[in-house]
């Protein structure tokens, strides 16, 4: 996909085969290369994201939203944590496991959605996350214990879970 004079573009929307692009233009599916859209603010992918392309996610410093949904990821991407302007991040629907604790550099995060996971381990320091105001965690299976905690532990958020599992993982 060709970014030329789109150096401008703040949203990219890519699901399946149907690509937004705020720019005038309508290009096909792809990933924006680093420098052809310096001041990208919204980059939704609802599709699987290559390690290549993750590398990149550095370079759009100006991203403001991020989604990276049905990307098969089966790790938190670290990358993520140089996005000090994310405001609002979305990993649902992915197979990632656990959260590094570069999270928390995330000043500006408000909303962190993880729905459908495996994610059991948050860092502690996402209890200080000042501007964190929404952690999704839907469709997770949590004990009636882990639920319990998580509620106890994140009072301060609008927390999504789904209801407690009647479930032992031993």
């Amino acid at each position: 996909m060709q970014f030329k004079n789109c150096h401008r573009l703040i949203w990219l929307i890519i699901t399946g085969l149907a690509c937004q692009v705020v720019c005038g233009q309508r290009p096909a599916s792809a990933w924006p290369a680093a420098g052809q859209v310096d001041s990208l603010r919204v980059l939704v992918w609802k599709k699987k994201v290559s390690a290549n392309q993750l590398s990149e996610l550095s370079n759009f410093v100006e991203l403001r939203q991020l989604t990276l949904q049905n990307a098969r990821l089966t790790a938190f991407p670290e990358e993520i944590c140089n996005l000090k302007n994310l405001e609002y991040l979305s990993l649902g629907n992915n197979e990632i496991d656990s959260v590094p604790a570069c999270i928390c550099e995330l000043n500006q995060l408000k909303t962190l959605e993880l729905w459908e996971n495996n994610i059991y381990n948050l860092p502690p320091c996402m209890e200080r996350m000042k501007n964190l105001k929404v952690l999704d965690l839907r469709t997770m299976k949590y004990s009636v214990q882990e639920h319990s905690d998580l509620m106890l532990r994140f009072k301060h958020l609008d927390i999504k879970l789904s209801e407690p599992c009647d479930c032992n993982f031993d």
